[in-house]
């Protein structure tokens, strides 16, 4: 069965060893599935699949799928500013910008036509949703447009592609997608490993 963790952060600790601290009034973070993470907090519920990064870890470059929705009726507004990945010795790494991401990955087209092979169900945990629409913060160079905000609501479901670099050239060890905006009133923390594995509880 689904391990349920309910969690208000993740600390760097002595040794690189990371710890999950239990709150009972605090957000609700459920390991769904062996590269499916749920978060809820009541303002919002996002799901990621860590499919793809799980199956190519000596990338320099990985691409998580992102679902966001708000759990109630007022809209939640990401810029790309607010997105980022903590990596279990602290390093923050921001979202790239697409033309970051274009100029670093060329081959973008096949990564994302790989992903999307292997992706997840996961747009079945937004039930509530009536409509999906497509997360626009990165593109194929040349198709589409490109956003640097996006706003969900209770009824319209975000749903795309987040585009992280390794500094070290390979994805090994616990993250966390941090998504925390300049209001203050939204602050997503999403652990994972890489390869996958158990989370150490307190």
């Amino acid at each position: 069965m689904p391990k349920l963790f309910k969690v208000f952060g993740i600390l760097a600790l002595a040794g690189s060893a990371w710890a999950l601290l239990a709150a009972e009034d605090g957000p609700q973070v459920r390991r769904v599935g062996k590269t499916v993470t749920q978060f809820r907090d009541g303002m919002v519920r996002a799901v990621i699949s860590t499919k793809y990064a799980a199956n190519h870890l000596d990338r320099e470059w990985t691409v998580l799928e992102f679902c966001v929705a708000a759990e109630t009726g007022k809209a939640v507004a990401i810029d790309r500013e607010d997105v980022s990945l903590v990596a279990q010795d602290g390093r923050v790494l921001p979202l790239p910008s697409q033309r970051a991401m274009a100029e670093g990955l060329p081959d973008v087209r096949n990564v994302l036509q790989t992903a999307r092979i292997m992706t997840d169900p996961i747009t079945g945990y937004f039930p509530f949703t009536d409509h999906e629409r497509p997360l626009r913060f990165f593109t194929i160079p040349g198709e589409g447009v490109v956003l640097d905000e996006e706003v969900v609501t209770h009824t319209w479901m975000g749903r795309g592609w987040l585009f992280f670099r390794s500094p070290t050239g390979k994805w090994e060890g616990l993250y966390e997608l941090v998504i925390r905006n300049k209001d203050k009133n939204l602050n997503v923390r999403i652990p994972f490993r890489l390869p996958p594995g158990d989370f150490p509880e307190k």
